[in-house]
């Protein structure tokens, strides 16, 4: 939906490009139904971003860690703790979590 093209890292790798995904950011989750509705508005995809959706058929995969590396580094703490929050919630719900 949102092109991945003139941002940083690059790659021309296919799976890089299958896989990178960019998204808005906002400060609440109440503002991203319209900033993804505005974003993808040239979409040809029936993306059906207003119909409701069964949590309990998601399935969310997660990775809390990212080994250092050339040009990576460990993953911060609160940044892990945050993502452990978002599990556990997700979990709460019913939702199929796979680290």
């Amino acid at each position: 939906i949102i092109s991945i093209r003139g941002h940083f890292p690059m790659s021309d790798d296919e799976k890089f490009k299958k896989f990178l995904v960019l998204g808005p950011l906002a400060r609440y989750a109440d503002d991203l139904h319209l900033a993804v509705k505005v974003l993808s508005a040239k979409c040809n995809d029936n993306l059906r971003l207003d119909e409701p959706i069964d949590i309990t058929k998601l399935n969310i995969y997660y990775k809390d860690n990212v080994s250092s590396g050339f040009g990576l580094i460990p993953t911060d703490r609160d940044v892990r703790s945050t993502i452990h929050r978002a599990v556990e919630h997700f979990e709460s719900l019913g939702v199929n979590i796979t680290q």
